[in-house]
């Protein structure tokens, strides 16, 4: 279960990073309108940190609130996006 998680939150991520460079280069509709979508997605998770490093589920549930690599690397990502987009995303 945990494995399947990572998986598609790992490909999500991949694919942020593809519609984002996608629409920087072309500028068309389709690619933001991508980008809006897996923002959306990614935004809504309960938790970025990766089942193994939360394994008493502190995170998950807000009791211990903590930064791995990945969650740290993620909201990085969302930055440059959200920076780079900002006048061209929705409210």
């Amino acid at each position: 279960m945990y494995d399947e998680y990572e998986a598609s939150v790992t490909r999500l991520r991949q694919e942020l990073g593809t519609v984002f460079l996608a629409y920087c280069c072309t500028q068309e509709a389709v690619y933001l309108e991508a980008v809006v979508r897996r923002l959306g997605v990614l935004v809504a998770l309960r938790s970025w940190t990766k089942p193994s490093s939360d394994r008493d589920l502190g995170n998950f549930n807000g009791t211990a609130p903590t930064i791995d690599l990945r969650s740290s690397r993620l909201a990085w990502q969302l930055a440059i996006v959200l920076d780079k987009l900002r006048d061209r995303l929705p409210e």
